[in-house]
């Protein structure tokens, strides 16, 4: 054990000086993997109660907090990976309350480092993080073992995405995305589905496991914060790029959401639309617009059409919007018109000034797109202003 250190002293000389804060940090680390490597052989024992598995599985993510790469390796060493991979494969046998820390923890030993994420994938971990967003009994549990999976997919995303399909992952994720009270867990699910949606050869399973219509809940949702929408909506644009069926899907998407449109839709000026058959269209453009103001007699006379809106959606949420219109709206006239209608023009003008390029981007292939719709009137409608100053050839 170092008990000393060198320093030159103010001589010159070399000096040995006891110091007796470097022996307790050596001290401390020997304590730390002591501690560590005892809740580790706690969960492994099958004499331990559920109760105390739970305050050992508390205290490993109590180490493993934050971006503590040090911990997360003692815990990897020590064998907590393999540990808390077979408590989350049986997790039904123990109380609900320990599920929760068994999550928390393999949630933060999958960030880093990325020797952590690959000991739980040779470990197996998939189908026991699977296993815990489907029979997880909290959105806690399921919110840890799915940002878990996420973290795993954005290691070897398409290798990854397969096997979480392959283990049956996609219906568990797609009921969590229905069922979640938690904004973390809504996040979670939606961020899985995103990554799972981008690769052409899953985009059918996503949208046969119920994707679609679960995506387009959370970006309907009124109580949804403004991330939750946003990731579920750039899931959505990735579901029906290339994908005739996902758009056709997609655009089918109606009847449970109707209350919710005709809130956006009814009660606005006399240039209100009714609601439109394509409904999906009008949830991304709702996204764009934002939520309304009050609906009060007063509120409606004294605003004009834009300002009857309140434009609480930042600009990357929009631009998840516009991804997903995009693809649609591409040589298809009566989604043109829709989209049109809807009155998101002046939307997608005023995300010409946005600072990010992605953005300016996507509203001006969007402009383009509208350039020369005929409104429902039957007028042609005004070009959209600035299309030419796109950076796009």
């Amino acid at each position: 054990m170092v008990e000393t250190c060198l320093r030159i002293d103010e001589t010159g000389d070399r000096a040995a000086v006891a110091r007796p804060f470097l022996r307790a940090m050596v001290w401390q680390e020997e304590d730390d993997d002591d501690r560590i490597q005892g809740l580790v052989n706690t969960l492994r024992d099958d004499g331990s109660t559920s109760v105390v598995k739970e305050r050992a599985a508390r205290q490993i993510a109590e180490y493993c907090d934050d971006w503590d790469e040090e911990n997360k390796t003692r815990v990897r060493r020590s064998g907590g990976i393999d540990a808390l991979l077979r408590l989350a494969d049986r997790i039904e046998i123990f109380e609900p309350s320990l599920e929760k820390f068994v999550a928390l923890a393999l949630w933060r030993l999958s960030r880093i480092p990325e020797k952590n994420r690959t000991a739980i994938l040779n470990g197996g971990g998939v189908e026991p993080l699977v296993r815990l967003v489907d029979v997880g009994r909290s959105d806690d549990a399921r919110e840890g073992a799915t940002a878990a999976l996420v973290n795993l997919m954005g290691f070897r995303t398409q290798e990854i995405c397969a096997l979480v399909i392959d283990v049956g992952g996609l219906t568990p994720l797609v009921r969590l995305a229905q069922e979640a009270t938690t904004d973390g867990a809504k996040i979670a699910a939606a961020m899985a589905l995103k990554l799972i949606a981008e690769h052409e050869n899953f985009k059918n399973c996503v949208r046969d496991a119920g994707g679609i219509g679960a995506l387009c809940s959370l970006v309907m949702s009124e109580d949804a914060t403004a991330r939750i929408r946003e990731e579920a909506a750039w899931a959505l644009s990735y579901l029906v790029q290339k994908n005739a069926e996902n758009k056709r899907a997609l655009g089918a998407v109606k009847g449970v959401f109707s209350a919710l449109l005709s809130i956006v839709e009814a009660n606005n000026n006399e240039n209100a639309q009714t609601v439109i058959a394509n409904s999906g269209v009008t949830i991304l453009c709702r996204v764009l617009k934002g939520r309304r103001k009050s609906d009060t007699a007063a509120a409606v006379s004294t605003a004009g059409e834009d300002e009857d809106f309140q434009d609480d959606n930042n600009d990357s949420l929009k631009a998840a919007a516009a991804a997903a219109l995009i693809p649609l709206a591409e040589n298809n006239e009566p989604v043109k018109v829709a989209i049109y209608n809807q009155g998101v023009v002046p939307c997608f003008s005023r995300l010409l000034n946005a600072s990010d390029d992605k953005i300016k981007e996507l509203a001006t292939v969007m402009l383009c797109i509208l350039t020369g719709v005929r409104a429902r009137d039957g007028e042609p409608s005004s070009k959209p202003t600035l299309c030419r100053s796109s950076s796009l050839s």
